[in-house]
């Protein structure tokens, strides 16, 4: 074999090329930004002075201080709109979803005249220690008081005072024209809070389910560059929505400014942006309440093809078809039923976006089809940048066309990534977002059925410094009305999954996309999926991943999951099997690691450790029934499928710090092992009864509970009163956990798994009357019926017998088939009680 100096030395010429290029561009970023600097010392300046006059407006109220204006209107009778204005410009609505929005404002009509009534007869309901009157603007749910001084305080219609905001300040420096820019006002915003109050959300946080405390959390979108740890912040997706419990009550607060900011929430909750509007909503109810309503606002979240819930593999290291073709038949090899590959950037061309490299995967096509065949998805990553390369047409068409994020002087703006240098897409230009989207036909046309977003903070190689895009050098479109990449960087993943999901309904109106991305912001939960990035592995790291996944779906954010196995490092068998345990109970269940990493495929980890990731990955596919319901009731509702404790009794103190458990859905609480050598964990049970679900020894609800496990399984539990709907092949199975009233219920949604057909909701609903339990059904839409049996499966309840109608039907002791969704009546006897500890 002849020695190749070439290639011998070129990985390393490589890497020069890219630290010299980090060095050019990370002091051509100082340089840019120097002009702005002024930003970072700005002071808040006091802005409220004297009340001049208040005015009632439909659903709400103006009042104008002497220098700054106070505008309220309500959007529901449980949610207000406050933006607090030193001039008349509006906040750029990027994350509203417009048509939920007018769904929003006309559903209010009905229930208007209450607020109508309240607001526009502002009273005075009683006066400042100084005398001075306070203002009221009240529906029948919330009453908002308005103090002369700027202070604002929320009562509930019981009275209960929810929060306290301190009068706003502002953060302002001389204003220097610099360019076409200007260093535009900041905000600081402080509310108090109640001693024992808890706060959940922010986005993707590296942090206890519980933010409060001394940690300040920012407000940017940050590529972790390759890896992150418990305890470091920011991350990839940043939203300013948070949600506080004290005392039984609950508010969420959703901040509508994208810019740059920062959270803390210690003696009190300090809120600062820097730049942008002070445009918020305050909603109250219970969590489900409020996630309602801020995703009414925001956007539900799509409704995904229900192959997305099966176990998804991929591996940053298979760079020939060869290793992907090996690793799909491994996969059958050893029996593990996988639905999606996805191929990392090994798969690109040059690291190009819309490319596949034709040496490495001369057959993609043909791939694809085959993987098709056997149900399996190819899924491929998509960079949001494009190589400033003079021979490259689609970089030479973004220049001509405007479509690239620019500098000062109106130039793409061109810095260094992996594959040299490269220019970022402008995607608040709507003309850029088609233009974009365009490009996923090629894609589409060689097989491919998702797309993977990844790098899209975004950000550039640097050496030192923010490696974001200059925030107040960098250029934007913003619909015509331009701005600087201050308010832009957050938006920016959101308009790229928006762009693509777009596309792919005009193109493919027969499917639903699938669209994953690390990056994004409010209102992403409408075109993607996410994952929690590039975390180490550790045991740490595997406890980690549970409240970062609780505060997402707690700000409007359903489906996400880790990579199982963790993105960089390597983990022991034991490590990655109580990964793969968390895994198969999350919405996003895939493993993937790092190119210099072990494997994260089972097998490589020994038979025990492939034989019960086996058992789990059939159990979710078990479940996938269970699974689809959750995700439509998402669709219909915005809740999460991963929810806190404390998600149906928030008054529950003793629920709001529990970060090691989760509930999935209304009728499943999973307690992961996430410590080595862990076979018996503290369990602690919201209230109610519940059957441990491989025993079915039933526990009651409300105290901590010592539950010995092994390394084949976790604690799982399923509520009792609740109807579980489980499927092997085209059987359905409903599991009846009946409570200690002998009632229990249920739903079901199914459809064709994909596009946009008449999906069918099956209601079930057991109960004893006068000697005898009725299971009764009852259906709304698509009145075919997906399964051509249905198995009843009791727990709690030991049968005697069945009859549909007069007729006795076959049963064992616990269980029972029907071939058609027809009321039946049973006797038996309760035996939850006898079996309770």
């Amino acid at each position: 074999m002849a020695f190749s100096i070439t290639k011998v030395f070129k990985p390393y010429l490589i890497q020069l090329e890219r630290l010299t290029g980090a060095l050019r561009y990370s002091w051509q970023r100082d340089r840019a930004e120097e002009p702005f600097s002024q930003a970072s010392s700005r002071q808040p300046i006091d802005v409220i002075q004297t009340l001049m006059a208040a005015e009632a407006i439909p659903q709400g109220a103006i009042f104008d201080f002497q220098t700054i204006q106070l505008k309220i209107e309500f959007q529901s009778t449980s949610t207000a709109r406050l933006e607090w204005s030193l001039t008349a410009e509006q906040p750029l609505h990027h994350s509203l979803d417009q048509q939920d929005a007018a769904v929003y404002l006309e559903d209010l009509q009905e229930e208007a005249i209450a607020i109508k009534l309240r607001s526009h007869q502002l009273s005075i309901p009683n006066t400042d220690h100084d005398g001075s009157p306070n203002w009221e603007v009240a529906s029948n749910d919330l009453r908002i008081i308005v103090h002369p001084s700027g202070c604002i305080t929320f009562f509930d219609f019981k009275g209960n005072l929810l929060r306290h905001e301190y009068p706003p300040q502002s953060l302002q420096v001389p204003i220097v024209e610099v360019g076409k820019e200007a260093i535009a006002p900041g905000w600081v915003h402080r509310s108090k809070l109640h001693e024992a109050e808890h706060i959940y959300g922010l986005g993707e946080r590296a942090s206890r389910l519980n933010l409060r405390g001394p940690n300040r959390y920012r407000m940017w979108n940050t590529d972790a560059q390759g890896k992150y740890d418990p305890g470091d912040d920011p991350l990839y997706i940043c939203i300013p929505t948070y949600i506080s419990l004290h005392h039984g009550r609950c508010y969420l607060v959703f901040y509508e400014n994208s810019c740059d900011g920062m959270f803390q929430f210690h003696e009190s909750a300090n809120v600062t942006f820097e730049g942008g509007p002070l445009c918020y909503y305050f909603s109250i109810g219970k969590p489900s309440a409020l996630i309602d309503s801020y995703t009414q606002l925001t956007g539900r979240p799509t409704l995904p093809p229900r192959w997305a819930f099966g176990y998804h593999h991929c591996r940053w290291g298979y760079e020939r078809q060869s290793e992907l073709t090996s690793a799909v038949e491994n996969m059958e090899k050893h029996n593990i039923p996988v639905k999606a590959f996805h191929l990392d950037i090994d798969c690109l061309d040059n690291f190009e976006p819309f490319t596949v490299s034709p040496d490495r995967f001369p057959d993609i096509q043909k791939i694809a089809q085959d993987l098709a065949k056997k149900d399996i998805q190819l899924i491929t990553i998509l960079h949001a940048c494009i190589t400033a390369n003079p021979k490259s047409a689609l970089f030479q068409e973004g220049v001509q066309q405007g479509y690239f994020c620019s500098g000062e002087d109106g130039s793409a703006l061109v810095g260094p990534l992996w594959a040299g240098n490269t220019a970022y897409v402008d995607f608040t230009n709507p003309t850029a977002r088609e233009w974009w989207s365009q490009q996923y036909k090629t894609l589409l046309d060689l097989g491919f059925n998702g797309f993977w977003h990844d790098m899209n903070e975004p950000a550039f190689l640097t050496v030192w410094g923010d490696p974001s895009l200059p925030p107040y050098a960098t250029q934007h479109d913003f619909d015509g009305e331009g701005g600087n990449h201050l308010m832009a960087h957050n938006l920016y993943g959101v308009l790229q999954a928006q762009a693509a999901y777009e596309y792919l309904r005009k193109a493919q109106p027969e499917k639903r996309p699938f669209i994953l991305s690390r990056s994004g912001w409010a209102g992403l939960q409408k075109y993607a999926w996410t994952w929690t990035g590039d975390l180490t592995t550790s045991w740490a790291s595997l406890r980690q991943t549970i409240p970062t996944v609780l505060n997402l779906g707690l700000s409007g954010i359903p489906y996400s999951g880790p990579d199982i196995g963790g993105f960089i490092g390597n983990p022991s068998p034991e490590l990655y099997l109580r990964w793969f345990q968390l895994g198969c109970f999350m919405p996003f269940c895939r493993t993937h690691g790092s190119k210099k990493t072990k494997p994260r495929v089972p097998w490589f980890y020994g038979d025990k450790t492939l034989e019960v990731a086996r058992q789990f990955i059939e159990l979710r596919y078990a479940l996938m029934p269970y699974f689809y319901t959750l995700a439509w009731e998402s669709h219909q509702t915005g809740a999460p499928l991963v929810r806190p404790l404390f998600w149906h009794t928030p008054e529950m103190e003793q629920l709001w710090d529990i970060e090691d458990s989760f509930l999935l859905g209304e009728a499943l609480l999973i307690c992961p092992i996430v410590e080595s050598a862990v076979l018996e964990r503290l369990v602690t049970l919201p209230p109610g009864h519940w059957y441990d679900f491989w025993s079915d020894r039933v526990v009651a609800g409300g105290q901590n509970l010592v539950v010995k496990t092994s390394l084949e399984q976790i604690p799982v539990f399923a509520q009792a009163g609740q109807i579980v709907p489980m499927v092997q092949g085209d059987r359905l199975t409903l599991h009846l956990y009946f409570d200690d009233r002998g009632s229990c219920q249920g739903s079901l949604y199914s459809d064709d798994g994909d596009g946009y057909t008449l999906g069918r909701v099956d209601y079930f609903d057991c109960a004893a009357k006068e000697g005898k339990w009725y299971l009764k059904f009852h259906c709304a839409g698509d009145p075919k019926f997906s399964y051509e049996q249905v198995e009843i499966v009791l727990h709690g309840l030991e049968l005697e017998a069945v009859w549909m109608g007069d007729r006795l039907l076959d049963a064992a002791p616990s269980k029972f088939t029907i071939q058609a969704l027809e009321t039946v009546s049973f006797t038996g006897r309760l035996t939850i009680g006898s079996s309770m500890v």
